[in-house]
């Protein structure tokens, strides 16, 4: 027994000759689907869980070259590691093996194969590892001291070299967009048969994927199980967004069954005929175990020469919801701006007045007439939305039920938030939804609170899949449809607006472009005091800041809007009247003039959550907008939204998102884990591609400085893992593009992330501090970060996205959280620098900024970047050091350091967020949950 104080370096690389445990005479291709569990085995035996490998399927001798790496102060006897088999219900060991740490203590390094044995010494099979120590080690007696143990883990899963795994092919970057048809099989083996039943046949399903230089496959389309067919016919369509550098497509067919799927045949196809025809299709022989079994036909064609044409239009192709003319539309910075630090002024010195969004919304609901619908996350009916000194309203549940009273058509569609009940409260999320529903209960309110569900199939009932979407997954949406009067009309003569955003009409949202952290506890928030990040309270503070967008808008757009809500309503609302009565409110309003909008709904929704019928029997429904993946009709044009606009920008790109993580295929570590929208690719790729035209370009992304709550949580620092890996991805590949170019510029200049904070000078006389220490650190040092919860970019100062989705699979996979966004222009303005959208990014960075805002630099060039960059370091510093004077802005540089050849880690002396202890770079979690529901 020795005591390790160090690094500990594992590598899980391959093990060979295992026992196959899923031999079955029906099925003899069936093999056993191992990963491995490596454990720290201390004194008394006790083993600490050191990692775990992903599983590889069907394979005896797998190769995961898996690696972790662990800070440890621990007693430690041997590394000990098990091989298990992957089954649906329980995992079968396949055999263990221990390397005792006198092996490796002295040499600090062992590298070899460990004979793998059962219970009864049987071999089965080795296993080839790797264990690398550096630090001191110290031999232990009965009498040592007993000492704290640590086992720290840093678990990153190094990106693998295995270029010999795709056959040697030459890889090829696709960028663009592929046209995937699979149309049908024939001639399939018929895995079912059975003497008991032997009408029952195979159950096939198709699944293509892109395969990297690293043999990785990447699922891209999987087709609709086909029950009891040998000869299925799909003509199901795929049009997927692609950033990949590939080697080989391939496409295989399974058979589907009660606990999984089953291999019947693949096909794979170089990429070589794709990058000089951009097609190929035909009739492929299905192959398995060097023998056919059956056909597929199929049909590939890449579109990639689309981002590099500059006549993209605004327009997102191939949508559910085509672009509206003539509408307006209003934007609004947190839910009450009531003035900013710093003046905005159009070229003409007219100064813009910001809106005031839950004023707005006041006042649209208390003058509502026909129809107030309502779609949230979180509803607290007893929110006041208009707060100030000497200003008493009603809150929010009381208009609603006036209006109800009045014969208004009020209804509510909120998440049901399954560990919230009646009965007991485990709620993580306090959406209060139980609440809500019965502060309405025998009033003319309707309230339909809807559990985010999978639709049930012939092999789902055994599945984790739909209780773990009810568990994980929410309904995320948040828009408000109300009645008011036409402009220059009668009070009769009405149209809908509709709100959308960020903004839940919730606690703790409710705030001002100041983020004051004290002095509105007595006040504006004294019956809304919210911090779900320290535990303080109103007699201390300090209050959690609160950063949001939200928008409003008023013609044809509306009715997309308004149709949202009438599907999810006929799927979810109340059973015995699910059709909405909208009445005779006129909805063709249109608002034509220089100052008009373009505007264009999108969603991430399936048919789980919105009724497709009546959508999917309409001749102009654009099939490739609302298409099929495992058999489910989904929409995802939110993401396909990003791309567009990223892909047709020429200058900048400003986005503030409460998320930021993705495209993990082209990650150096943790690559296992799949995060695949490809909004970070695409960014980066702009960039590079701006590089190779020796053109400026920046794109600055603002995020929250943690997610919400403690920052120590697994749960958040696995998602500060993620977001880490995406920004040191983008970095590699603009430092790899400017030395490529020869180009003496720093990464930043082309790519900037900020984070929001607040630090005050005083705290109230009358406030006490908390008695929670984390609360007290934040209470001492007066400052606490600005919540980030906004959902919008601004591409060029010309075109804006607003919405409910965060940029991680979550929010737009289409799959997950339902959401909806809306993307909008300005056609008539002569130039973007004269339009509103420039105008609602110069009000941001006032906010932001402050009085030192360069107002008057063009965003799009290096100059501008470093001048924003030197402030918002320059914030970081006061920030974090409580001796130097206040900030001048709330903009801060993200603490994070970039090299020059794009090297990411934590910034010198601020490794930690400050009050706390959290890494700045997080660390991965071992549990496959927290993987798939930080993602």
């Amino acid at each position: 027994m020795y005591r390790l104080q160090g690094y500990l370096e594992v590598i899980v690389v391959k093990a060979t000759d295992l026992p196959n445990l899923d031999h079955d005479p029906k099925k003899p291709n069936d093999l056993s689907d191992p990963y491995v569990v490596a454990y720290v085995v201390g004194k008394d035996k006790n083993k600490d869980k050191l990692c775990q490998t992903p599983t590889v399927k069907d394979s005896l001798n797998p190769f995961w070259d898996y690696k972790v790496t662990a800070e440890i102060d621990h007693e430690v006897s041997e590394i000990l590691f098990v091989v298990f088999d992957k089954d649906f219900l329980k995992s079968e060991k396949l055999g263990f093996a221990a390397l005792p740490a006198e092996n490796f203590h002295k040499t600090k390094g062992w590298n070899g194969d460990l004979q793998l044995t059962d219970g009864k010494q049987k071999p089965r099979g080795t296993l080839t590892v790797s264990i690398k120590f550096t630090g001191s080690t110290f031999p232990c007696t009965s009498k040592s001291q007993k000492r704290k143990t640590l086992l720290k883990i840093n678990q990153c899963v190094k990106r693998p070299d295995k270029s010999d795994a795709a056959g040697g092919s030459e890889p090829f970057f696709a960028h663009g967009r592929m046209l995937i048809k699979i149309m049908k099989a024939e001639n399939l083996p018929n895995m079912d048969y059975s003497v008991f039943n032997k009408k029952n046949k195979s159950d096939p399903l198709a699944i293509a994927s892109l395969v990297d230089r690293d043999g990785a496959e990447h699922d891209v389309a999987t087709t609709t199980c086909i029950e009891d067919n040998l000869n299925p016919e799909w003509n199901e369509e795929f049009l997927v967004n692609v950033c990949h550098e590939i080697t080989n497509l391939v496409f295989k067919v399974y058979d589907k069954d009660l606990y999984g799927k089953d291999l019947m045949g693949s096909v794979t196809i170089p990429v070589i005929p794709l990058k000089k025809e951009k097609q190929i299709e035909g009739k492929f022989n299905l192959m398995k175990n060097d023998g056919t079994s059956g056909m597929l036909q199929l049909s590939v064609k890449l579109f990639d020469n689309e981002y590099e044409n500059a006549s993209l239009l605004p327009e997102v192709p191939n949508c559910v919801f085509k672009m509206k003319e003539n509408n307006t539309v209003t934007l609004y910075q947190d839910a009450h701006c009531p003035s900013l630090p710093v003046q905005v002024t159009d070229r003409a010195g007219v100064t813009r007045e910001p809106a005031n969004a839950w004023q707005d919304i006041y006042n649209a609901l208390k003058n509502a007439q026909k129809a107030i619908f309502i779609t949230g996350w979180s509803v607290n009916a007893k929110i006041e939305l208009v707060r100030g000194q000497n200003v008493s309203v009603q809150c929010l549940g009381e208009i609603l039920k006036e209006k109800a009273e009045e014969g208004v058509n009020v209804r509510l569609l909120l998440w049901d938030e399954v560990l919230s009940t009646n009965n007991v409260d485990l709620s993580q999320m306090n959406t209060g939804d139980n609440e809500t529903k019965q502060y309405f209960k025998n009033s003319k309110v309707k309230v339909a609170l809807a559990v985010r569900k999978k639709k049930e199939y012939k092999h789902s009932q055994f599945s984790r899949s739909n209780k773990f979407t009810k568990l994980c997954y929410s309904h995320h949406q948040k828009t408000i449809i109300t009645d008011v009067a036409n402009k220059n009309g009668s009070q009769f003569d009405r149209h809908f607006v509709a709100f959308l955003g960020g903004l839940d009409l919730t606690s703790g949202r409710y705030d001002t472009p100041e983020h004051k952290l004290f002095s509105t506890l007595s006040e504006e928030h004294k019956e809304d005091f919210y911090n779900n990040v320290v535990k303080s309270s109103v007699e201390n503070g300090p209050r959690q800041p609160w950063h949001d967008i939200h928008c409003q808008i008023a013609g044809p757009a509306v009715k997309d809007i308004l149709s949202n809500f009438t599907e999810r309503w006929e799927k979810q609302g109340f059973k015995d009247e699910k059709k909405s009565n909208l009445g005779q409110i006129y909805q063709e309003y249109t608002v034509e003039g220089k100052d008009s909008w373009n505007v264009q709904v999108f969603r991430s929704i399936s048919t789980d959550s919105a009724a497709f019928t009546e959508r999917l029997k309409l001749d102009k429904i654009d099939k490739l907008g609302l298409f099929k993946n495992k058999g489910i009709e989904l929409e995802d044009s939110i993401h396909r939204a990003y791309i567009h606009q990223i892909q047709r920008s020429k200058r900048f790109i400003y986005i503030e998102n409460q998320y930021f993580m993705g495209s993990s295929h082209l990650w150096d570590s943790c690559r296992d884990i799949e995060i695949r929208n490809l909004v970070p690719l695409e960014i980066a790729s702009k960039i590079v591609d701006k590089i190779n035209k020796k053109e400026e370009f920046v794109a600055y992304i603002l995020l929250p400085m943690f997610p919400e709550g403690s920052p120590e949580n697994g749960w958040m620092q696995a998602m500060l893992h993620w977001q880490f890996h995406t920004i040191e991805m983008m970095y590699r590949m603009i430092a790899k593009a400017l030395e490529e170019n020869n180009v003496d510029a720093s990464p930043q200049d082309y790519l900037l992330f900020f984070c929001l904070g607040k630090r005050e000078g005083s705290v109230p006389e009358h406030l006490k501090s908390p008695q929670n220490a984390s609360a007290a650190k934040a209470f001492k040092n007066r400052r606490m970060m600005i919540y980030v919860h906004s959902k919008m970019a601004i591409f060029d100062d010309e075109y804006i996205i607003v919405g409910s989705a965060n940029i991680n699979d979550r929010s737009l996979k289409g799959t997950r959280d339902t959401e909806i966004a809306m993307g909008a222009f300005q056609p008539n303005v002569p130039e973007p620098s004269q339009g509103e959208v420039s105008l609602f990014r110069k009000s941001l960075w006032a906010e932001h900024l402050g009085a030192e805002v360069p107002l008057d630099l063009d965003p799009g060039t290096h100059k501008c970047a470093k001048q924003v960059r030197s402030l918002a370091e320059e914030n970081l510093i006061r920030y974090t050091v409580i001796e130097m004077p206040l900030p001048t802005g709330h903009l801060m540089l993200y603490p994070l350091s970039v090299e020059k050849d794009g090297t990411v880690k934590p910034r010198k002396n601020v490794e930690e967020f400050p009050d706390t202890t959290a890494a700045v770079d997080g660390k991965r979690g071992i549990q496959s949950l927290i993987i798939e529901v930080t993602t």
